[in-house]
């Protein structure tokens, strides 16, 4: 991680996925909250707590979601074409709830200075397996947020450079042993989607695979998937339809509503691929896991950003530590 060492945090390197950098107040209602997600057109923010001086967990669409699928049952989303904010806000069990009374089960927010140098905030993420660190200035406000994406856009750009990555780089998926095998956490292409979304908060994970009954790749679920609530109320009663139904409907909604990102690809790769092949594969398409699969496309695995990052640590460990 030579040249990530030459890179602070605050660097324009890594800027975010915001225009500004906002945050939302533990005791802040839910309603408020969320309308900070929908003004700024982003899944998540920090939560700081004023009671403890210090940013504690992300606030997500995610959260928002989840609360509403615990106090309000599938017709209560048989609702007008209303904005999501006005049909969430109008019921009471909104109104009565603050950020930290919803926040899911997250890992607590990891925060930095302003001196510490990139390849440090790598071995803290992978050490900690967090998805994001804070960079904070001398009068705690933030200063920036380095996500694990972030970090891995940096490394495409670093192969030509940095021998030592390069080498990494060359080395292939088996032979690293990259990335989770075997029993991957996946949702049935016929299960309603709004299980997916449980099952995310369950494990406190962005994504899933969608596979088909005989453990084929069929598709990818996200939270990025959600994005369509923050607009209309009417998209909560889409989370009862299949996966597949679902990620359909979303397809087409992106369609026509500029402020949407587009579906994100299905990145797939074998295990005689290379870490630099993989890596790129997940940049190109701005994803945040890439899924291993035989030659008839039945799941094996699973390379999250983490692995990657992972990989990175512990090659550059070797390398100091070789005589």
């Amino acid at each position: 991680m030579d040249f990530l060492a030459t890179i602070q945090a605050p660097s324009p390197v890594f800027p975010n996925d915001q225009n500004a950098i906002v945050s939302v107040a533990a005791d802040a209602p839910v309603a408020q909250a969320f309308q900070v997600l929908i003004k700024n057109n982003i899944l998540s923010a920090p939560v700081f707590d004023y009671s403890k001086d210090k940013y504690w967990y992300m606030f997500s669409i995610r959260d928002v979601v989840n609360h509403a699928l615990r106090v309000l049952d599938e017709t209560k989303f048989e609702s007008d074409d209303v904005p999501a904010y006005t049909f969430l806000t109008e019921k009471e069990h909104f109104r009565n709830y603050k950020v930290q009374d919803i926040v899911g089960n997250q890992d607590k927010l990891l925060e930095i200075g302003t001196d510490v140098y990139v390849d440090k905030v790598v071995e803290l993420m992978v050490s900690n397996n967090a998805h994001r660190v804070i960079s904070l200035n001398a009068d705690r406000s933030l200063n920036n947020i380095i996500t694990q994406s972030r970090v891995v856009e940096c490394l495409v750009q670093l192969f030509g450079v940095s021998p030592s990555l390069s080498g990494l780089g060359r080395q292939t998926i088996k032979d690293l042993n990259l990335g989770k095998m075997g029993s991957i956490i996946s949702i049935c292409e016929t299960d309603k989607a709004v299980d997916a979304f449980r099952l995310m908060c369950k494990h406190n994970i962005s994504g899933l695979p969608v596979v088909s009954a005989d453990g084929k790749l069929v598709g990818n679920i996200s939270e990025s998937d959600l994005r369509a609530i923050q607009s209309n109320a009417q998209f909560l009663r889409l989370l009862y339809l299949p996966v597949t139904e679902y990620l359909d409907m979303m397809r087409k909604h992106r369609a026509t509503e500029p402020r949407c990102p587009k579906q994100r690809a299905l990145v797939k790769c074998d295990q005689i691929d290379t870490y630099r092949e993989v890596v790129n594969k997940v940049v190109e398409s701005k994803v945040h896991r890439c899924f291993i699969v035989d030659s008839n496309d039945k799941l094996l695995g699973v390379i999250s950003l983490h692995d990657i990052l992972a990989a990175l640590v512990k090659s550059s460990t070797k390398q100091t530590n070789a005589p």
